[in-house]
């Protein structure tokens, strides 16, 4: 474990900060590094209210540059407002109508970008794992089974691929979460 962490250390990939603050800024820093050199970047923590608190920096990060527009809000789910470019995590294993008839599966943990609006309610999104295009009906968004997904937590990230993987400490990081994170 110490030739481990001393290894993370030497490349630069743990930075100690001041406080919990500094440690949100600094993760989202390296997480729109990241898309800037046009990579596919996830922040991971420990906690749901970690999450929620770096999805909510990032969104926040972004709209100041412009690249979301978070007042042009296309659905929301449980109290969530989800725009076109969000990127979003679907919470629920569902079979979800589609609006030329066919059916599609989605799984409890599929990453997607929201592309756009759909009819009744729904949005359009784009998931990573095949890059399909799927409506995800106003039902399955009033159960509250969309979330922002620009970080997620430790355990709903285990089986994910990106480019860069950002973990932080900031609570709730426990022996086994920093494993699977790692």
């Amino acid at each position: 474990v110490r030739l481990a962490v001393a290894t993370y250390r030497d490349h630069d990939r743990v930075v100690i900060t001041d406080d919990g603050d500094a440690m949100i800024t600094s993760a989202v820093d390296r997480y729109l590094d990241a898309l800037a050199a046009g990579q596919r970047p996830v922040l991971m923590a420990g906690t749901n209210a970690t999450v929620s608190r770096l999805n909510h920096a990032v969104r926040e990060r972004l709209a100041q540059r412009g690249a979301l527009d978070t007042n042009a809000i296309v659905a929301a789910s449980h109290g969530r407002h989800l725009v076109v470019g969000d990127r979003v995590v679907l919470r629920r294993n569902a079979t979800i109508p589609q609006p030329a008839g066919a059916e599609v599966r989605v799984r409890n943990s599929d990453a997607a970008t929201i592309t756009a609006p759909g009819p009744h309610g729904s949005i359009v999104v784009r998931r990573d794992t095949d890059r399909a295009e799927i409506a995800i009906d106003a039902e399955y968004l009033s159960q509250g089974w969309v979330d922002h997904g620009y970080a997620v937590t430790a355990h709903r990230a285990q089986g994910g691929t990106w480019d860069q993987a950002i973990a932080v400490g900031l609570d709730g990081l426990y022996r086994e979460a920093a494993y699977v994170q790692l």
